[in-house]
C-alpha cells in the first residue's frame, strides 16, 4: 500500500516560501495565484503544499512558514 502524508502549510504570503525551498533545492510543481494563492514543492520523494493567508500570523499560529 502506498501512503503518503502531505503537510499543507500556512503563509503570508507564498513568494518568499517559494525562493526558500527553490534555494533548498526543491522543485516548484504547482502554482495558482488566483483566487487564493497556493504552491507545490517537491523533492527526492518529498511534497510540501503552501496556501496564502493575508492575516496568517506565525506567532499566534500551531502550524507557521
Amino acid at each position: 500500500m502506498n501512503e503518503r502524508t502531505i503537510p499543507i502549510l500556512p503563509c503570508r504570503t507564498i513568494e518568499p516560501v517559494l525562493d526558500f525551498y527553490t534555494a533548498l533545492g526543491f522543485e516548484v510543481t504547482f502554482r495558482q495565484r488566483s483566487p487564493r494563492p497556493y504552491a507545490v514543492v517537491e523533492r527526492g520523494g518529498i511534497e510540501l503544499q503552501f496556501f496564502g493567508i493575508k492575516r496568517h500570523e506565525p506567532a499566534e499560529s500551531v502550524s507557521t512558514c
